[in-house]
């Protein structure tokens, strides 16, 4: 009798804790996969939000198609260092091409880190897209232009450091108040950039090393505050670096 007494009290204070415990402990988020050129992609579904991240693929692929929904769900997030490529433990040097899809709202923190070889990935059709975050294009130096959509509000620093780009036009990022620190550093095949009207930050070192710089367009910049230190300094400028 005393032994089923303290089963009965066992059970009763683990219902309490289960009862008192937020659904999204309770709930663990669901993953999957997709095909692609070369393998696999995997993702993870919010169960809160009824949203997927894609969250990474095999080291294998070469070409990624994400499809704006999955598991009638739709696609919101590249998760941060999903497409890390560190050449020791997760290479991605055989990444090329990535199609994203129009429903992304945000693209985290090195998620396609180092990929050398990703030279197409257009986020013009990405139209709900608001956030590229900290070092997410970084050393991407087989991409040579970037079309960016007018939802942006975000760019995070070393965004697109170390690029191959020639090409920066933001005049449609009407949302885009300021860009990142360094956020365009060292590329240096880059000639013009074109600012979006609303920008009140250029952070630090935006576009510091681009060496063949030639054409900055301010004209629309009614609403410019801050130009920070190096943003438009060349390498060679001792009092910057």
């Amino acid at each position: 009798m005393l032994k089923k007494q303290k089963l009965v009290a066992v059970f009763l204070v683990f219902s309490l804790i289960i009862g008192i415990l937020p659904v999204s402990v309770l709930a663990a988020d669901t993953t999957g996969s997709f095909e692609a050129t070369g393998g696999m992609v995997y993702y993870e579904i919010d169960d809160a939000a009824q949203t997927v991240t894609i969250t990474g693929c095999d080291t294998t692929v070469t070409a990624i198609e994400i499809p704006n929904s999955l598991e009638k769900l739709p696609v919101t997030k590249i998760a941060e260092q999903a497409f890390y490529n560190n050449t020791l433990n997760n290479p991605h040097d055989s990444l090329t091409s990535v199609k994203l899809p129009s429903t992304l709202t945000s693209i985290g923190a090195r998620a396609f880190y180092g990929c050398t070889n990703l030279s197409n990935a257009d986020l013009a059709a990405c139209t709900e897209l608001t956030t590229i975050g900290d070092e997410a294009f970084s050393g991407n130096s087989a991409r040579t232009s970037v079309k960016f959509p007018a939802s942006l509000r975000y760019i995070g620093s070393y965004a697109f450091n170390n690029c191959g780009l020639t090409n920066v036009d933001l005049s449609g990022c009407t949302q885009l108040l300021s860009l990142g620190e360094s956020a365009f550093n060292c590329n240096k095949e880059l000639v013009a950039v074109k600012l979006p009207p609303n920008v009140e930050t250029i952070s630090e070192s935006a576009f510091w090393g681009c060496e063949k710089l030639a054409d900055v367009n301010f004209t629309a910049c009614s609403s410019l505050k801050t130009i920070g230190q190096c943003s438009f300094a060349e390498k060679t400028q001792k009092s910057c670096r």
